[in-house]
């Protein structure tokens, strides 16, 4: 009885581990370079929305989820969930008059899975809010991706603007 059970266990064991290989060496390999592309893409959509003050153009790179977090540059600027994110948008495009947004150092990364990825970059924006002329420099920001279907998302994005002086020295 104890050998038929040892060898029903080694015999579950080479089916499961055979089943794992299988699948690993029949998964579809992603190309990485294409997906980063396409995340470089959306990232571009993204800034595009705020020089163009298009809302339709982030809800298409937003991720519609109760659990998009956004932290902002402004101190009350903290949303949770795409419908604040928004509203908060739709009031800050009607203020806007125009911008223009510079990026550098862009750092883009894909996991090896193609269905994650981030962003790191600094960007410069300037432009008229309200009659009056605008400029932030050296943006700092970070977002995560999602690939959902064939379309990248933006799933959490932080913007940050340094202060100019060392807060703590070392």
């Amino acid at each position: 009885m104890k050998r038929s059970l040892v060898f029903l266990s080694l015999v579950m064991f080479t089916a499961v581990f055979l089943s794992c290989r299988c699948q690993q060496e029949t998964a579809i390999p992603v190309d990485l370079a294409v997906a980063e592309a396409a995340v470089k893409t959306t990232m571009n959509r993204f800034w595009q929305s705020f020089e163009t003050g298009d809302i339709e153009l982030v809800a298409e790179v937003m991720a519609h989820d109760p659990e998009l977090v956004i932290l902002g540059t402004d101190a009350a600027e903290r949303w949770v969930g795409y419908e604040e994110f928004r509203t908060a948008m739709e009031q800050q495009f009607a203020a806007i008059e125009t911008m223009q947004m510079s990026l550098q150092d862009e750092v883009f990364k894909v996991h090896d899975s193609g269905k994650v990825a981030w962003y790191s970059g600094i960007a410069d924006a300037k432009g008229i809010s309200l009659g009056e002329d605008f400029e932030i420099a050296g943006l700092r920001s970070t977002a995560v991706l999602e690939k959902r279907d064939a379309t990248w998302v933006i799933v959490q994005y932080h913007g940050s603007v340094p202060v100019a002086s060392q807060l703590v020295e070392y």
